[in-house]
């Protein structure tokens, strides 16, 4: 397992080809909401990743990044594909997960807890269809606000 910040800037030919990239099954991107340290982050990820069994060591090693703070990191799983993939699906599994991601609390350099969400890799156009879809949601939900959602 390694944990690395990822860069915020990329260049058009780097966006252009995430686009529609294949998702990487072997990574689990975790997004804080303000900035957190990459010892914080470990700490979060190794208490969490014990309860599925995982020990760094044996499962997964936690590197430096090459950031010493940010709000984007992923953690690597480092078996080969197929194991790593089931290693990411079990870990999303466990509790704190509410559908798509799982919620944990990362310290903050000031020492408050901060949320942070970890969630399958995603390629840029599924990052963009779910947030245009909840803009959509709630642009319906601001013109029709007594409406509840009906399946038919």
């Amino acid at each position: 397992l390694e944990i690395q910040a990822q860069s915020a800037s990329l260049s058009q030919a780097e966006r252009t080809q995430g686009w529609d990239s294949k998702p990487d099954g072997t990574i689990i991107p975790i997004n804080s909401e303000s900035l957190a340290s990459r010892d914080a982050v470990w700490k979060m990820a190794n208490e969490w990743l014990s309860e599925a069994d995982y020990t760094e060591g044996d499962q997964y090693k936690i590197p430096y990044a090459r950031q010493s703070l940010s709000n984007f990191w992923s953690v690597q799983f480092t078996a080969e594909p197929i194991t790593a993939a089931r290693q990411v699906k079990k870990a999303l599994q466990l509790p704190n997960t509410e559908g798509t991601f799982t919620q944990l609390l990362v310290n903050a350099p000031d020492g408050s807890a901060i949320k942070a969400f970890a969630s399958r890799d995603k390629n840029d156009k599924t990052k963009r269809t779910e947030t245009l879809t909840k803009r959509l949601l709630i642009a319906v939900k601001t013109v029709h606000p007594t409406k509840r959602n009906h399946h038919h």
